[in-house]
């Protein structure tokens, strides 16, 4: 738990992203990119999907969106279910993050708008997320599912202003966080919310692998992790453990 105010003054989450900010994402590099999906879900499903869970139906998309985006070549890099808001003011309880790599722009948009997902499921499902188009900085191992492991994920805003600040918490992260073995999962530059709102804007993710709870206590307890916080307008933070949300994009 941190001691740092968080300064979100506008945070929405979204369903159905406007075509409009989905054209955006061809400005992009003709190259891979990750979408990060932070989900929230409803505590039932409506509609044709009453019948179930709002995870259970989200999931009945999920299984859909694998018979599109296969083919266009989409992995999953890694996606977790969230076990521990640990954002001191609880602003926006995610229950699920999946990391998706697009091949380009182009597969992209060729997912949203010729793939055929299904979107009332989707909808059912869903109370809302947000869908955050990035740069990946680094990759590192992932989890071993048989094996005791937690992971952390960490989402910054209001830092790109002072380079020097983005240094020193980078810095800080890599060190105490290999002091107690923990490694990186992914971490990614924020380039713009294709769905969903934040202000100040998230502009860096981290994901890390931590081999047991008591190693990511004892960096959250970290006397000087604070001291760095206070220099970061936005900082959302939650426990998670691995899950395969897209297996066969594995």
């Amino acid at each position: 738990m941190t001691s740092n105010k968080n300064e979100l003054e506008n945070g929405t989450l979204g369903i159905i992203p406007n075509p409009l900010k989905l054209v955006r994402a061809l400005m992009r590099p003709n190259q891979p990119f990750v979408m990060i999906n932070l989900l929230s879900y409803k505590p039932q499903g409506t509609g044709d999907y009453a019948h179930l869970t709002g995870e259970e139906a989200y999931e009945v998309y999920a299984k859909s969106v694998e018979k599109v985006q296969g083919p266009l070549g989409s992995r999953l890099f890694w996606s977790g279910q969230v076990r521990q808001d640990m954002t001191e003011d609880k602003l926006l309880p995610f229950d699920a993050i999946a990391l998706l790599e697009y091949t380009s722009p182009k597969a992209f948009l060729q997912a949203n708008f010729k793939g055929k997902s299904n979107t009332k499921a989707r909808i059912a499902g869903l109370k809302g997320q947000w869908l955050i188009a990035s740069t990946t900085l680094s990759v590192g191992v992932l989890p071993d599912p048989d094996e005791e492991h937690v992971v952390l994920i960490e989402l910054t805003g209001g830092i790109k202003r002072n380079s020097e600040t983005v240094k020193q918490w980078h810095e800080f992260q890599q060190s105490t966080y290999q002091s107690v073995g923990a490694k990186t999962i992914w971490h990614g530059c924020c380039d713009h919310h294709i769905l969903g709102t934040a202000m100040p804007e998230i502009e860096d993710v981290l994901v890390t692998w931590f081999p047991n709870p008591g190693s990511l206590e004892e960096v959250m307890h970290d006397p000087h992790r604070n001291q760095y916080l206070q220099n970061i307008r936005l900082y959302l933070t939650y426990k998670a453990s691995s899950i395969d949300l897209l297996p066969e994009l594995r």
